[in-house]
């Protein structure tokens, strides 16, 4: 039997690991540049095998989720949202949908490296008791391109996660490897295919046709799946690097339906964080395609800076050039932009010929004044597979 959730309010206080040393009266200098140091979006992916016990079942299953968290330059968390799976505790699973209220990175309680926050979620669907509620103290720590964070929940759990910069994949297949939770215990390996890409303007409702296969392997059994029909939700623009996929899959009859038929994910440029219950310890990456040896691009310039520029406006579009200078044609798998003061858009096709150029048009709105940075990642599956463009900027 499957719920939707019922929690009525979650408060998470967040203790946030900043980059460098601060004072405990008010925010100094090196408070304020800790800040900009972990400023960012990111997404967020998270586990704990055990020490739930939800209401009325009597019986410690896992939880695990993905969220979303927006923290900018002084401190606010501006934006987050996250969906949590229960595992069968005896009352069927959970899917819990949470939204939260405004947050804010105050002044460091002790010197020292460690500032404290608090954020407020407020539950986005109708819900069943299994869901986690209370307070959850997290703390944070930033590792190259993301953060890594453990937490108490006050429901009786504990557990561990990481975050990487919130961006959308440019490739149209991933490759994902999870532990299957339950009586039986297993491990699963699975491909999940989009159509349209995730950097692809999807269809009406913005719904994209999803195909997944794999196999989970029990101590006892092998089981193979696949799944031809299926649809994921995945809104292009706005930031929201938060989606969900529904697919019929076929299984052996003896086998068990697979979990990974229906997931909740949030996206980071070369990652998808999936959770759903009945998965634990998931993540996917681009499966990677066949090199073509006499293919290869170049993008000029290799670096794109683009000056002063009011914050929160949009400077003129400055060009990449992006050629084929190989014997063969190459396919473009796509374009990915990591930072998020920089857009792109461009006039390439899926394919290359040998000599041909296509542009790439990239664009600067800061969202904070100070040095912004970036960069343009071009995917194909050429002799150099990932051509980088740096961006950066000045925010005033």
């Amino acid at each position: 039997m499957k719920h939707t959730c019922a929690v009525a309010l979650v408060s998470l206080s967040i203790l946030l690991m900043a980059a460098a040393g601060a004072s405990a009266a008010g925010k100094s200098e090196a408070n304020v540049a800790a800040l900009r140091a972990v400023a960012g979006s990111y997404s967020c992916g998270f586990d704990s095998l055990s020490g739930y016990v939800a209401p009325g079942t009597g019986e410690s299953v896992h939880v695990g989720g993905v969220f979303t968290l927006t923290i900018d330059v002084h401190g606010a968390i501006t934006k987050s949202d996250a969906t949590l799976s229960v595992d069968d505790g005896g009352d069927g699973p959970a899917v819990c949908g949470y939204a939260s209220g405004a947050g804010n990175v105050g002044t460091p309680p002790f010197t020292g490296s460690l500032g404290a926050a608090t954020l407020t979620y407020q539950a986005a669907n109708a819900n069943s008791s299994l869901c986690p509620s209370g307070n959850a103290s997290m703390t944070f720590g930033p590792v190259n391109d993301g953060l890594k964070f453990i937490y108490t929940n006050s429901s009786g759990f504990t557990g561990q996660g990481s975050c990487g910069v919130a961006a959308v994949p440019p490739s149209p297949s991933f490759t994902c490897n999870y532990n299957v939770i339950g009586e039986a215990g297993g491990t699963g390996l699975a491909s999940v295919f989009f159509s349209p890409r995730l950097n692809q303007k999807a269809t009406v409702l913005n719904l994209r046709s999803t195909f997944v296969g794999g196999t989970e392997s029990y101590p006892t059994q092998i089981c193979p799946f696949f799944g031809p029909f299926g649809t994921s939700l995945y809104p292009t623009g706005g930031g929201a690097n938060k989606g969900q996929w529904a697919v019929l899959t076929l299984e052996p009859q003896a086998c068990p339906v697979t979990p990974f038929r229906q997931v909740n994910f949030a996206t980071t440029a070369t990652t998808i964080l999936i959770t759903a219950p009945g998965i634990s310890s998931a993540t996917c990456q681009p499966a990677p395609l066949l090199t073509n040896e006499a293919g290869k691009i170049e993008a000029m310039p290799t670096a794109l800076k683009f000056g002063g520029q009011t914050v929160k406006t949009k400077s003129p579009a400055q060009p990449v050039t992006v050629t084929n200078t190989g014997t063969q044609t190459v396919n473009l798998v796509g374009f990915a932009v990591i930072g998020i003061d920089f857009d792109q858009s461009n006039d390439c096709e899926e394919t290359l010929d040998s000599g041909a150029h296509c542009t790439v048009q990239v664009t600067f709105t800061p969202k904070a004044k100070g040095n912004r940075n970036g960069t343009l990642q071009i995917i194909s599956d050429g002799v150099s597979p990932n051509v980088a463009v740096k961006l950066s900027g000045l925010g005033q």
